[in-house]
């Protein structure tokens, strides 16, 4: 990974992008997945457009895998403005929120509206039933709790 990523720094622009795949590929594996984001945000900033959709969800999985799921979601919800409309999705934001209380219960269920208006669900008995599930946690931790 230290030649990689010394390569990376010194590579011509034409050939970054391919050197910073390669260290995202190698921390990746050695399980270095702070490193993997690192370079997996290069590749995104230095690929060619058709590239940058692959980057950035290769750098949102390596920062969940890290722990770092907000930025995970971050990086997934920029996507839904930067991504060429045929690739544009919510599921991972909705996905990434789904369960994790308060204000990303909301964020999650309008991600699941969104993704059910647009139509194109393989599955959207499963999106039907996630609605239902997150509003039945948002309900049920709205309601006062009382000892009576």
């Amino acid at each position: 990974m230290t030649a990689l990523t010394q390569m990376a720094a010194s590579a011509p622009a034409g050939v970054r992008a391919a050197v910073n795949l390669e260290l995202a590929k190698a921390a990746q594996d050695a399980g270095d997945f702070t490193k993997a984001a690192g370079a997996w945000e290069a590749v995104a900033k230095e690929a060619p457009a058709s590239m940058r959709v692959i980057a950035r969800l290769g750098q949102a999985a390596v920062l969940s895998k890290a722990g770092q799921n907000d930025q995970a979601v971050a990086v997934l919800e920029s996507l839904l403005t930067d991504a060429p409309q045929g690739l544009r999705h919510d599921r991972g934001p909705a996905v990434g929120r789904d369960g994790r209380g308060g204000r990303q219960w909301q964020k999650a269920l309008d991600a699941y509206g969104r993704m059910k208006a647009d139509g194109s669900l393989q599955n959207p008995g499963y999106i039907d039933a996630r609605i239902a599930a997150l509003r039945a946690k948002a309900d049920a931790a709205a309601t006062p709790k009382t000892n009576g």
